[in-house]
């Protein structure tokens, strides 16, 4: 079917830092079983600005200009031949990887793994950013008339949480910490409670991301410090699933911790970061070498070690914390990819039998 001179535009990745909205070409037909999209809503992923401020993602590298962008949604303004299902009109949420179809990844059901796949904004191939897109119809999945073409772009970022839940095996009598409340942590957050954890904790350096999530969600939240060592992560963590367990709130085990921090400093600790003695006045109940309680009858925390451990941050305290917080026998999911290469405590995982897992979706 022929373009009715449709006009199109993009924002297109040019190199570091340079941005630019520009005319697009598009093509003067619409191909045999696709469908064209007027996108009318796209949201902004951290891959989007990894590649605007880095021009890379581990061996992803952007050496032509690119359209950025692969959260999207729209309406059907042409149809080509062969299209069962769609029509012009129809609200729909894009699939933005193209799988071969006949590897056998895509054989298997797992078509993320295609090695050939071509997905939206991952070079060299072009995102959704723009006026126009031709997709494949099969994989446009129409949206119901009571959903926000703003919430049918989030069927992305949803879909990461869906498998990262289903790659650990979320289900009743699990507890689960997410590492990491971003937008892709608050996914992960809400499909493990969909999935029916039992418990489930989200972690962040960032005080008013936590207080979002927990305004909004009702999550049970947990600040940590950036400066702790993963061991020290660790232990917080686990400090928190116990606190939980006998009725002592999450908020009380970071305030436990820093008064802990608090006391080992007046002992002549460092004040920066939460050191081995604040985490031993909390977990002991005594203030370093001073012999002072940290925070009363709240210092002596269990340690409780989650079952799963799904890591939305991607960095080296992070990673080693999950293997080191969860429990024998237990889930780290990978999701984050924060950084290109972290070192892994594999004795821990032999000896504890982890099931350390990748999810890329």
């Amino acid at each position: 079917m022929s373009k009715m001179g449709l006009q199109n535009s993009a924002a297109v990745l040019h190199g570091i830092n340079d941005l630019r909205v520009q005319d697009w070409p598009i093509d003067t037909t619409v191909p045999a079983r696709h469908v064209t999209i007027a996108i009318k809503a796209v949201g902004i992923c951290g891959s989007d600005i990894h590649y605007l401020e880095h021009g890379r993602i581990g061996d992803f590298v952007v050496t032509q200009p690119m359209v950025i962008g692969h959260e999207s949604a729209g309406v059907v303004a042409e149809v080509g031949t062969g299209v069962v299902g769609l029509s012009v009109g129809d609200r729909v949420a894009l699939e933005p990887g193209v799988p071969c179809w006949h590897c056998k990844a895509c054989r298997e059901g797992r078509y993320n793994l295609d090695d050939k796949i071509q997905f939206f904004a991952t070079p060299p191939v072009h995102g959704s950013l723009a006026t126009y897109v031709t997709h494949p119809a099969e994989l446009c999945y129409k949206l119901p008339a009571s959903l926000p073409l703003e919430h049918g772009a989030m069927c992305e970022p949803l879909s990461v949480g869906i498998h990262a839940c289903r790659r650990a095996q979320v289900q009743p009598g699990r507890t689960v910490a997410v590492l990491g409340a971003g937008p892709i942590g608050f996914v992960v957050m809400l499909c493990a409670k969909t999935f029916g954890a039992d418990e489930i904790i989200i972690t962040d350096i960032q005080q008013h991301n936590l207080d979002f999530a927990k305004q909004h969600y009702g999550a049970h939240i947990l600040l940590t410090n950036p400066k702790s060592s993963p061991a020290e992560l660790a232990r917080q963590l686990q400090a928190a699933f116990g606190a939980s367990e006998v009725g002592y709130g999450t908020a009380g085990v970071a305030t436990t911790l820093q008064d802990g921090a608090t006391a080992a400093a007046a002992a002549g600790a460092p004040a920066a970061g939460l050191g081995s003695q604040a985490a031993s006045a909390v977990t002991s109940g005594i203030g370093a070498s001073s012999g002072t309680a940290a925070a009363g009858s709240h210092a002596n925390l269990p340690l409780r070690a989650p079952d799963i451990v799904i890591d939305c941050v991607g960095v080296q305290q992070s990673v080693e914390a999950a293997i080191r917080a969860v429990a024998p026998g237990g889930k780290v999911v990978l999701v984050g990819m924060g950084a290109a290469d972290v070192k892994v405590p594999v004795q821990l995982v032999t000896c504890k039998e982890i099931d350390l897992l990748g999810s890329f979706r």
